[in-house]
C-alpha cells in the first residue's frame, strides 16, 4: 500500500503534490482573479489623494486625480504606477528560455488572441464589497464574509482584516485586495508549453498570489507618503531560481499639460530612490509651482536567505515581441529589471521608470514581501528626507519608531500659535480629517455643529499639550449637507465650514 502511494504521488507530480501545505492548498482553492472583478477605489487618507485599482495600478494616465498633491489643489504628478513580477524560465514543449512578466500596466501587457482579455495580474473576488475596494475607513466596502482562503476564524466577518489585527485601524486609511497571474496565457499555450500547477491546467502565469495593502497617516511625519506592501506567494511547482519582483511607473510631475520640457527623472541608489520634477517648475492649467515626485523602495530582503542588488532604470520601454503584439514587452522588461543601476537623467516626457529587486530565489510554496512608497516633496531634499522616514518606519514594522518621535516632539514644540486648518478632503463622504495646531498647553475642545447650531458631535474634548494635531471625523451616521467644526482651547475660538456629500 505504501508503495502505491508513493507512486500515486510521483504520477501527480514530481514534486510530491500529496504534501501541498493546507495554506497553499487554500490559495489553490479560492477564485481565480478575473477581468470582470477589476474594481476603483480612492487613497484620500491624508495630504495625497488619487484613484487606484485592484489589479496594481496606482493612477490614471488623463490625471483625475492621480497622486493629487495637495489634496484639493487639483495639481497632479503621476501618470500611472504598478507593480510587476516576472522570471526566469525553461519553456517545456520548446526549451526555450522565456520571461513571463506578470503586471497590469496598460503598455506593458499583451491581449489574449483568443479572449481579447489582458494577460497580467487580476483581482480575486470576493476580498470588497460589489462597488469598491476594500478601505479601513469605509465598513460598507467590506465584505460580509473573508474568503476561507485566508484562514481566518469566523468572528473576523463583518469586522475589519487589518495589518495589525481585526479592526485596528491604526492607518487613517488603509485598503486590502488579492489579485493572481492565473489568466495569464502568453506561454501554456504552443509553442511553450508551460504551466505551474500541475493539478489544474486553468492556472496559467507564474502561479503567483499577491495580496497588497496600501497605507495612509496623517500626521506629520507621514502625511505625504503612501506605503504600499505587496505580499507574494509562490503557489506553483516549482522553485524560480530567478524571481524579480518590482515597480513600473510613468511619472507627470506638473499634470498633463505640464509645461515643456516635461519631465526629468534621476535615481539615488545608495538611499532607494527614484524621483521626478518638472524643469520648467510649472503645472498646467494653472501655472501652479511643482514639487518633486519620488518612489521610494522599502524592501532590504527578499526570497529565502537573499539580499538581491536593487536595479533602478529609468528607460522609455515600448519594444514588442518579434513581430507581433503577442508576447509584448516580456524580454524588454526583463532586461531592464535586471539591468543594474541607470543613472541617466531621463529628460523627455514619454518615459518611464523600472525599478527590479534584482534576481533572487523564490522557492514553491513560500512567501515573500515587497514593499515600496510613493512621496510627495517640495523639492529633492524634502523627499530624501521622507524617503528616510518612511524606511524607518517600515523597519519597525509600520510603526514611528521612538527615535522619530522624540524629532516630532521637538518640531510640535516649535509651534509659535493657534490654528484650526480645513478639513481635507471636503466635500467628504463619511470620513474627512480635521488638523490644528496649540501654542500652549489647554483643555481644548473641537466640536461638530448642524446650520442650525445643534451639537451633533464632540471630536476632542481634553488637555492638550503645545503641537500640531490631528483628529479624524466619521460622519456616516449623518445625512448629506453643510456643518460647522469649532475648536476652543482656553480664549481661543475659531469655527470653519465642511460638506457632508453622500
Amino acid at each position: 500500500m505504501f508503495l502505491r502511494i508513493t507512486i500515486m504521488c510521483f504520477i501527480c507530480s514530481a514534486f510530491v503534490l500529496c504534501q501541498v501545505p493546507d495554506n497553499i492548498q487554500r490559495y489553490r482553492d479560492d477564485d481565480k482573479g478575473s477581468f470582470s472583478n477589476r474594481q476603483q477605489g480612492i487613497l484620500v487618507g491624508n495630504r495625497i489623494n488619487t484613484l487606484f485599482y485592484n489589479d496594481g495600478i496606482v493612477g490614471k494616465w488623463d490625471f483625475t486625480p492621480t497622486c493629487e498633491w495637495p489634496v484639493g489643489s487639483g495639481h497632479n504628478n503621476l501618470s500611472e504606477y504598478t507593480f510587476v513580477a516576472t522570471a526566469e524560465i525553461t519553456a517545456p514543449d520548446n526549451s526555450q528560455i522565456i520571461h513571463p512578466v506578470e503586471t497590469a500596466y496598460s503598455e506593458q501587457y499583451n491581449y489574449d488572441p483568443v479572449t481579447s482579455l489582458p494577460n497580467g495580474f487580476e483581482p480575486i473576488a470576493g476580498y470588497s464589497s460589489a462597488n469598491t475596494v476594500a478601505a479601513s475607513n469605509d465598513k460598507l466596502t467590506w465584505p460580509s464574509q473573508w474568503p476561507a482562503a485566508l484562514g481566518l476564524s469566523l468572528d473576523y466577518n463583518g469586522h475589519w482584516y487589518g495589518y495589525f489585527g481585526k479592526d485596528s485601524f491604526n492607518a487613517a486609511q488603509e485598503i486590502y485586495y488579492v489579485m493572481d497571474d492565473s489568466q495569464d496565457r502568453t506561454f501554456d499555450r504552443s509553442p511553450y508549453g508551460f504551466s505551474p500547477d500541475s493539478t489544474d491546467f486553468t492556472r496559467r502565469g507564474l502561479g503567483l498570489r499577491v495580496e497588497v495593502r496600501g497605507f495612509q497617516w496623517n500626521d506629520s511625519l507621514r502625511e505625504d507618503i503612501i506605503f504600499f506592501i505587496y505580499s507574494v506567494w509562490n503557489i506553483s511547482d516549482f522553485d524560480y531560481d530567478k524571481m524579480v519582483l518590482g515597480l513600473f511607473f510613468e511619472p507627470g510631475v506638473g499634470g498633463a499639460n505640464t509645461t515643456m520640457p516635461g519631465n526629468e527623472t534621476g535615481i539615488d541608489s545608495a538611499n532607494g530612490l527614484v524621483y521626478s520634477w518638472a524643469p520648467s517648475g510649472i503645472g498646467n492649467p494653472g501655472n501652479w509651482k511643482t514639487g518633486y515626485f519620488g518612489i521610494g523602495v522599502l524592501s532590504t530582503s527578499l526570497g529565502t536567505n537573499t539580499k538581491p542588488g536593487l536595479s533602478m532604470v529609468s528607460a522609455y520601454v515600448n519594444s514588442k515581441g518579434p513581430g507581433s503584439l503577442w508576447p509584448k514587452n516580456n524580454d524588454v522588461m526583463w532586461a531592464d529589471m535586471t539591468g543594474g543601476i541607470d543613472t541617466t537623467v531621463r529628460n523627455d516626457y514619454l518615459h518611464n521608470n523600472v525599478i527590479g529587486s534584482g534576481p533572487f530565489l523564490f522557492k514553491r510554496w513560500t512567501n515573500t514581501e515587497f514593499a515600496s512608497a510613493i512621496i510627495m516633496g517640495n523639492d529633492l531634499n524634502d523627499v530624501l528626507k521622507k524617503k528616510i522616514i518612511a524606511q524607518a518606519i517600515y523597519n519597525n514594522n509600520l510603526i514611528i519608531p521612538d527615535s522619530l518621535v522624540s524629532d516630532v516632539a521637538k518640531e510640535n514644540n516649535l509651534v509659535k500659535g493657534f490654528e484650526l486648518k480645513q478639513n481635507y478632503p471636503n466635500p467628504f463622504n463619511p470620513s474627512t480629517t480635521i488638523s490644528y495646531s496649540i501654542a500652549k498647553t489647554n483643555i481644548v475642545t473641537i466640536k461638530v455643529y448642524d446650520v442650525l447650531g445643534k451639537e451633533v458631535a464632540t471630536l476632542v474634548n481634553e488637555e492638550k499639550q503645545p503641537g500640531s494635531y490631528d483628529v479624524n471625523f466619521n460622519a456616516s451616521k449623518l445625512t448629506s449637507g453643510v456643518y460647522l467644526y469649532r475648536l476652543q482651547a482656553g480664549s481661543f475660538s475659531e469655527t470653519k465650514k465642511f460638506i457632508l456629500l453622500k
